[in-house]
């Protein structure tokens, strides 16, 4: 599955008919986030968890949210440490399917400009289930 990557999200290409696919990895990973900044309950949206490989999740100085960088692009911020092993780099986040234009838009204001969405590949680590369950295990 291929995906644009963002500071929080990623955008996968999907089927026309589904809408748009995004990866979350940051504070959009809980389903009461992510319905605030949408102004709706998600219906008709199907969440996931999934992996994106080749990836290593890094905290941004002086912020609260996180970012991925590939790992060519990352492995420099580990000079003079221990790299992570090849099983660590990747980045555990949720697949959600079924975002409108409106949707990705609105998600494009919360993430701001400091990003830059890249066209990657995700891995599905389970079936997909409605946002509305994935709210309720998360409680």
């Amino acid at each position: 599955m291929a995906a644009r990557v963002s500071q929080e999200s990623l955008e996968h290409e999907s089927i026309a008919d589904s809408g748009h696919s995004l990866f979350f990895y940051g504070t959009l990973l809980h389903p009461a986030v992510l319905k605030r900044v949408l102004g709706h309950e998600g219906n008709g949206l199907r969440h996931q968890p999934a992996l994106l490989d080749g990836y290593t999740r890094h905290h941004v100085r002086d912020n609260t949210y996180p970012a991925v960088l590939p790992w060519d692009e990352a492995k420099e911020l580990f000079i003079g440490t221990s790299e992570p092993l090849l099983e660590e780099r990747n980045v555990r986040g949720s697949l959600v399917t079924g975002f409108s234009k409106l949707d990705v838009d609105l998600l494009d204001i919360f993430e701001g400009d400091e990003y830059e969405r890249r066209l990657v590949s995700v891995n599905p680590l389970a079936d997909s289930q409605p946002l509305s369950v994935a709210a309720a295990d998360a409680g």
